[in-house]
Formats: C-alpha cells, sequence, structure tokens
C-alpha cells in the first residue's frame, strides 16, 4: 500500500505550527509535526522554498524607518549595558557573600 508522502503545503503548515509555539522550525521538528514522514532532504527542499518566497514578499529593512531603526539600536545598546552592570554587581554581591 503506498502512502500518499508529503507536499509543500504541509511542511508549511508543520512550520507554521512550530513557530507559533516559539520554537525553531528546524528539519527534524518539522518531520515530527508530520508524524515522523517525510525525507530529511524533501523537507529541507520545502523549508529552503518557503524561506524565499517569505524573503521575496516582505523586506523587513524597507519598513522601518532610519529614526526608528537608530531609535532600536540605541535601546538595544542601554539594554545590553545595563543589563551587564546588573551581572557585574550580582556577581561582586555573591563574591563578597562568599569572603564572608
Amino acid at each position: 500500500m503506498a502512502r500518499s508522502g508529503i507536499n509543500k503545503t504541509l511542511v508549511e503548515k508543520a512550520k507554521n505550527a512550530i513557530v507559533s509555539r516559539g520554537e525553531n522550525p528546524s528539519i527534524d521538528r518539522v518531520r515530527i509535526e508530520l508524524g515522523n514522514t517525510g525525507s530529511k532532504a524533501t523537507i529541507h527542499r520545502y523549508l529552503k522554498e518557503i524561506e524565499e518566497e517569505e524573503g521575496a514578499s516582505v523586506d523587513k529593512k524597507s519598513f522601518l524607518s532610519c529614526e526608528i531603526e537608530e531609535l532600536v539600536s540605541t535601546l538595544a545598546a542601554k539594554l545590553h549595558e545595563e543589563s551587564s552592570q546588573i551581572v557585574i554587581d550580582n556577581d561582586a554581591a555573591h563574591a563578597k557573600k562568599l569572603v564572608n
């Protein structure tokens, strides 16, 4: 009895389900989502096609103005700076507790 196999639509639905759960849609995860069917090569090919189509339809940079990009970059740098300082402070406090 022949199996029906997988197609691009099924791979795309599986990928979307995985992404909606906040997970990375790897070849193995997509294959598991499909019920452990389909070859890894076929899934990889479909994922690559889907990625190319999504990339062609949405150019993320074209939607952001320079001002917004600068703001986000500045905020990211400030967040990194502040979080690094928190880690340094916590490390110092922990080291002080170990000495006492």
